[in-house]
Protein backbone atom coordinates (compact mmCIF):
# COMPACT_ATOMS: atom_id res chain seq x y z
CA UNK A 1 0.00 0.00 0.00
CA UNK A 2 1.72 3.26 -1.07
CA UNK A 3 2.04 5.89 1.62
CA UNK A 4 2.60 9.46 0.49
CA UNK A 5 4.65 10.18 3.63
CA UNK A 6 7.19 7.55 2.52
CA UNK A 7 10.47 9.45 2.20
CA UNK A 8 11.92 6.98 -0.31
CA UNK A 9 9.19 6.80 -2.95
CA UNK A 10 7.76 10.26 -2.19
CA UNK A 11 10.82 12.25 -1.09
CA UNK A 12 10.77 15.86 0.05
CA UNK A 13 12.85 18.40 -1.84
CA UNK A 14 15.93 17.88 0.35
CA UNK A 15 15.63 14.06 0.05
CA UNK A 16 15.73 14.06 -3.76
CA UNK A 17 18.69 12.52 -5.56
CA UNK A 18 21.24 14.89 -7.05
CA UNK A 19 22.77 14.78 -10.51
CA UNK A 20 26.25 14.36 -9.12
CA UNK A 21 26.92 10.77 -10.18
CA UNK A 22 26.94 9.43 -6.62
CA UNK A 23 27.51 5.64 -6.94
CA UNK A 24 25.72 5.05 -3.61
CA UNK A 25 22.52 6.79 -4.72
CA UNK A 26 19.54 4.50 -3.90
CA UNK A 27 17.39 6.00 -6.67
CA UNK A 28 19.33 5.30 -9.83
CA UNK A 29 22.44 3.53 -11.03
CA UNK A 30 24.99 6.22 -11.88
CA UNK A 31 26.83 3.92 -14.31
CA UNK A 32 23.90 2.67 -16.40
CA UNK A 33 21.64 5.66 -15.73
CA UNK A 34 18.71 3.32 -15.02
CA UNK A 35 16.32 3.83 -12.12
CA UNK A 36 16.62 1.41 -9.23
CA UNK A 37 13.25 2.42 -7.76
CA UNK A 38 10.35 4.70 -8.68
CA UNK A 39 9.94 8.06 -6.92
CA UNK A 40 7.79 11.16 -7.17
CA UNK A 41 8.10 14.67 -5.74
CA UNK A 42 4.79 16.11 -4.51
CA UNK A 43 4.25 19.84 -4.11
CA UNK A 44 1.33 22.18 -3.63
CA UNK A 45 1.21 24.92 -6.26
CA UNK A 46 1.65 28.37 -4.72
CA UNK A 47 2.16 30.57 -7.82
CA UNK A 48 1.43 30.15 -11.52
CA UNK A 49 2.92 32.02 -14.48
CA UNK A 50 0.90 30.73 -17.45
CA UNK A 51 2.49 32.38 -20.48
CA UNK A 52 5.92 31.06 -19.53
CA UNK A 53 4.62 27.69 -18.29
CA UNK A 54 6.30 28.13 -14.97
CA UNK A 55 5.04 27.56 -11.46
CA UNK A 56 6.16 27.64 -7.86
CA UNK A 57 5.26 24.96 -5.35
CA UNK A 58 6.13 23.85 -1.83
CA UNK A 59 6.87 20.29 -0.77
CA UNK A 60 5.39 18.53 2.26
CA UNK A 61 8.00 20.16 4.50
CA UNK A 62 7.17 23.65 3.22
CA UNK A 63 10.33 24.03 1.08
CA UNK A 64 9.62 26.25 -1.95
CA UNK A 65 10.75 25.31 -5.47
CA UNK A 66 10.22 26.40 -9.07
CA UNK A 67 9.26 24.23 -12.02
CA UNK A 68 9.71 25.29 -15.64
CA UNK A 69 8.06 23.28 -18.37
CA UNK A 70 9.57 23.01 -21.82
CA UNK A 71 6.92 21.44 -24.04
CA UNK A 72 7.52 19.94 -27.45
CA UNK A 73 6.71 22.17 -30.39
CA UNK A 74 4.97 21.14 -33.59
CA UNK A 75 4.59 23.67 -36.42
CA UNK A 76 5.08 26.62 -34.02
CA UNK A 77 2.22 25.43 -31.78
CA UNK A 78 2.21 23.42 -28.60
CA UNK A 79 1.28 19.81 -29.14
CA UNK A 80 -2.16 18.83 -27.83
CA UNK A 81 -0.67 16.50 -25.19
CA UNK A 82 1.41 19.31 -23.76
CA UNK A 83 -1.54 21.64 -23.19
CA UNK A 84 -3.74 19.08 -21.42
CA UNK A 85 -2.43 20.05 -17.97
CA UNK A 86 -2.63 23.82 -18.35
CA UNK A 87 -6.22 24.00 -17.11
CA UNK A 88 -5.07 22.49 -13.79
CA UNK A 89 -2.20 24.96 -13.29
CA UNK A 90 -4.08 26.50 -10.36
CA UNK A 91 -2.86 27.68 -6.98
CA UNK A 92 -3.73 25.06 -4.37
CA UNK A 93 -3.57 22.02 -6.67
CA UNK A 94 -0.94 19.34 -6.09
CA UNK A 95 1.91 18.79 -8.53
CA UNK A 96 3.44 15.31 -8.85
CA UNK A 97 6.80 15.17 -10.67
CA UNK A 98 8.08 11.72 -11.56
CA UNK A 99 11.82 11.05 -11.21
CA UNK A 100 12.61 14.63 -10.15
CA UNK A 101 16.29 15.28 -9.46
CA UNK A 102 17.73 18.15 -7.52
CA UNK A 103 20.28 19.38 -10.03
CA UNK A 104 20.00 23.10 -9.39
CA UNK A 105 21.37 24.82 -6.30
CA UNK A 106 18.49 27.33 -6.38
CA UNK A 107 15.72 24.65 -6.31
CA UNK A 108 14.67 25.07 -9.94
CA UNK A 109 13.50 21.96 -11.75
CA UNK A 110 13.55 21.96 -15.51
CA UNK A 111 10.93 19.61 -16.91
CA UNK A 112 11.62 18.88 -20.55
CA UNK A 113 8.43 16.93 -21.16
CA UNK A 114 5.20 18.02 -19.57
CA UNK A 115 4.12 14.35 -19.47
CA UNK A 116 6.62 13.80 -16.63
CA UNK A 117 4.25 15.66 -14.33
CA UNK A 118 0.72 15.22 -13.11
CA UNK A 119 -1.43 17.88 -11.52
CA UNK A 120 -4.00 16.62 -9.03
CA UNK A 121 -6.88 19.06 -8.49
CA UNK A 122 -6.69 18.81 -4.68
CA UNK A 123 -4.65 20.59 -2.02
CA UNK A 124 -1.78 18.45 -0.80
CA UNK A 125 -3.13 18.17 2.76
CA UNK A 126 -6.41 16.69 1.45
CA UNK A 127 -4.49 14.29 -0.80
CA UNK A 128 -2.36 13.14 2.15
CA UNK A 129 -5.46 12.70 4.32
CA UNK A 130 -7.16 10.63 1.59
CA UNK A 131 -4.06 8.46 1.39
CA UNK A 132 -4.01 7.99 5.16
CA UNK A 133 -7.70 7.00 5.12
CA UNK A 134 -7.09 4.54 2.31
CA UNK A 135 -4.15 2.97 4.10
CA UNK A 136 -6.10 2.75 7.37
CA UNK A 137 -9.50 1.63 6.05
CA UNK A 138 -8.80 0.32 2.54
CA UNK A 139 -8.86 -3.13 1.09
CA UNK A 140 -5.40 -4.45 1.92
CA UNK A 141 -5.03 -7.99 0.62
CA UNK A 142 -5.24 -10.69 3.27
CA UNK A 143 -5.93 -8.41 6.22
CA UNK A 144 -8.91 -7.55 8.35
CA UNK A 145 -10.75 -4.41 7.35
CA UNK A 146 -11.64 -1.55 9.64
CA UNK A 147 -15.20 -0.23 9.72
CA UNK A 148 -15.13 3.36 8.49
CA UNK A 149 -18.05 4.13 10.83
CA UNK A 150 -17.03 2.67 14.20
CA UNK A 151 -13.36 1.75 13.64
CA UNK A 152 -13.69 -1.92 14.69
CA UNK A 153 -11.53 -4.42 12.74
CA UNK A 154 -13.47 -7.37 11.29
CA UNK A 155 -13.20 -9.99 8.60
CA UNK A 156 -14.21 -8.80 5.14
CA UNK A 157 -17.26 -11.11 5.16
CA UNK A 158 -18.61 -9.32 8.25
CA UNK A 159 -18.55 -5.89 6.58
CA UNK A 160 -20.30 -4.23 3.67
CA UNK A 161 -18.23 -2.48 1.02
CA UNK A 162 -19.29 1.09 0.26
CA UNK A 163 -21.30 0.98 -2.95
CA UNK A 164 -20.17 4.44 -3.98
CA UNK A 165 -16.38 4.51 -3.55
CA UNK A 166 -15.68 0.73 -3.34
CA UNK A 167 -12.82 1.48 -0.90
CA UNK A 168 -14.28 1.72 2.60
CA UNK A 169 -16.20 -0.92 4.58
CA UNK A 170 -19.00 -0.62 7.14
CA UNK A 171 -20.54 -2.92 9.77
CA UNK A 172 -23.70 -4.82 8.79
Amino acid sequence: MPQLFDGVHFPSLRELPHNNGDPDCPYYDSITGKNRIHWCLLGQITEVHQPRRRLFAKDREGERFEVRFYPKYKHNNFEDDDSRLLEYFNVGNTLAMYYARNHQPDNIFHQYRITEALIIPLPMDKLLQMNNDYVEYGDAYGTKRKCHGCGVCKEKEDLWMCGSCKIFYYCH
